[in-house]
């Protein structure tokens, strides 16, 4: 299992019961999950990677791990809804 090298967040995806939420494992261990807070009502292009990105640069700076991943996962849900193109806009706070 790979969370027993690195940490692991595992996108929720379309699980059926569990729209959304993600799951964040850590020395094989599940450590904390992240339910959405507000359903993608619009797909983008990239999301992943923007998701991947803002939390590799909030880790960068230092910010913990749990923290970083739940407040990225809330900004990818806005930039996620935040217009009904296949790109999305948002600005990192």
């Amino acid at each position: 299992m790979l969370s027993q090298y690195c940490p692991t967040l595992l996108k929720g995806g379309h699980h059926a019961r569990r729209i959304g939420e993600d799951e964040l494992w850590q020395d094989g261990q599940l450590i904390a999950t992240f339910p959405a807070q507000n359903v993608a009502l619009h797909v983008k292009h990239g999301s992943g990677c923007v998701l991947s990105s803002a939390i590799s640069a909030q880790l960068a700076k230092g910010n913990e791990l749990i923290t970083t991943c739940q407040e990225r996962k809330a900004y990818v849900e806005a930039f996620l809804n935040s217009n009904e193109t296949n790109l999305g806009y948002r600005r990192l706070s």
